[in-house]
Formats: C-alpha cells, sequence, structure tokens
C-alpha cells in the first residue's frame, strides 16, 4: 500500500482545496482510502507506487487527472478516474487502435465495488479510469487565437483565401499565417478520424486540444456516445474493506 511520505506528492498539505475536492469525489473518503483507491488501479496494471511516479495533472466536471512517469514505460501517460460514461463509451472504441488525430488510448475499464453517489443527480454511478498518452498542450494565447479563428473559419465556408485576409485585417500574434491553416485543417482531420472510429464530435474545443507531430490532437472524448455493450472491458474490483 502507498505509505504516506510517498503520497504527499500530491501536495495535499500545500493545497487543502485539491484534497477536499479529491475526497468528496471519493464519497468523502479519508487519504487512506484514497491512496488505497489509486494503489489498487496501478497493480491491476502491473505498476507498484514505488517505481512509478505519479503526479496530479488537474480535475474537471467529472474527475482528476494524473500523469505516470515509470521507468520501464516509454511514454508518459495520463491516467484518468471519471465518472464521465461517454467518455468510457468512446475511450473504449479507440483502445489500441492507431489514432492520429485523436490521442492514443492504452486502455478503458469500469470499476466495480465501489460507486458515486451524486448529491446533485440523488445517484449512484460508476467510475472508470482511461489510460491514455500524455500531449503536449498549446499556450492559452494560441488556443484563444484557435477559437476565434475555428469560428470564422466554419462560419465562412473553410475558405483558405477568406481566412489570410481575416489574419491579414486582425491582430493575431500569437499564431503565424501557416499554422493557422495547418491548425484549421487540422480540425477537419480530427473529425474525419472520430467519425471512422464511431466516435461523436461534440466537445471539441481548445481546450481539449494538443499538439502532437507538428499538428493538432483531440484528447478528451467525452460527451455524446452511443452505447455498445459489446465492447465492455473486464472491470477493476475495489475492494476498501
Amino acid at each position: 500500500m502507498l505509505n504516506f511520505d510517498q503520497f504527499e506528492r500530491f501536495n495535499w498539505k500545500s493545497n487543502q482545496e485539491q484534497y477536499t475536492q479529491l475526497s468528496n469525489f471519493f464519497n468523502n473518503s479519508s487519504q487512506l482510502e484514497i491512496r488505497k483507491i489509486i494503489d489498487i488501479i496501478l497493480k491491476y496494471y502491473g505498476i507498484t507506487f514505488d517505481e512509478t511516479e505519479l503526479s496530479f495533472l488537474g480535475s474537471g466536471t467529472y474527475g482528476f487527472a494524473f500523469l505516470m512517469k515509470n521507468p520501464e514505460i516509454k511514454d508518459e501517460i495520463v491516467l484518468k478516474i471519471t465518472t464521465d460514461r461517454d467518455e468510457y463509451i468512446n475511450a473504449l472504441k479507440i483502445v489500441n487502435k492507431n489514432t492520429k488525430y485523436i490521442a492514443y488510448h492504452y486502455d478503458a475499464r469500469k470499476v466495480v465495488g465501489i460507486e458515486y453517489e451524486s448529491k446533485v443527480k440523488n445517484i449512484k454511478e460508476n467510475y472508470y479510469v482511461i489510460l491514455l498518452e500524455k500531449v503536449k498542450l498549446l499556450s492559452k494565447e494560441i488556443l484563444n487565437d484557435i477559437d476565434i479563428l475555428s469560428t470564422f473559419w466554419r462560419k465562412n465556408g473553410r475558405s483558405s483565401i477568406d481566412l489570410v485576409q481575416y489574419l491579414n485585417m486582425n491582430n493575431f500574434e500569437n499564431i503565424t499565417e501557416e499554422d493557422a491553416i495547418k491548425y484549421l485543417m487540422d480540425f477537419d482531420n480530427i473529425q474525419k478520424e472520430s467519425h471512422k472510429f464511431g466516435v461523436p464530435l461534440i466537445d471539441i474545443h481548445s481546450e481539449n486540444l494538443g499538439i502532437k507531430d507538428n499538428h493538432l490532437i483531440w484528447f478528451d472524448v467525452g460527451i455524446g456516445a452511443i452505447d455498445e455493450d459489446d465492447i465492455e472491458q473486464e472491470p477493476i474490483n475495489i475492494n476498501l474493506k
């Protein structure tokens, strides 16, 4: 089991709000219980905490993300623990698939043995674990420019000529003309790839985009899933007793 000193890598003492959010996410669980949950998940994948550097990446509406670094693993891997069933279903469709414009997904699993007790919905929901590649994020300034330009791009029939004129008429200091055109073409490629794998392209915006091999990549596939029970994976069983 994780010892307290190791778990302090999450810096609970320096960020009490972070711990409170995570505790609430696990139904007011204690630090010991949270440590055990994460430990069981890591061990399911044959990873021990002693051999893995695990750091907190951030939180969202449906859960939390951690970054895993392991000497035996070539790439940095994001471990997401979420209650977003749509993201889980969509992730299942692309696990181990050769995606180029959607982040590579290593695995997606349902968690059994514990459930999230939603006080807002007054229902119990499943937790899900998703493993995907870590992608490089763009600056907020560039993401903001992409948002503005993508809106213009869609409203004006995806015309490169009109886009160049729009760029020249407005002050976009954070993005070059060449990159602007390339990134917006990447939007179309993301759409084609998501259609290929049956992943609804609904929750795509600049905050869900990163960059890899000099092109945009979509890394959050939540919202709008169509159930496909035939591709359900063996669950991760968590017993806190």
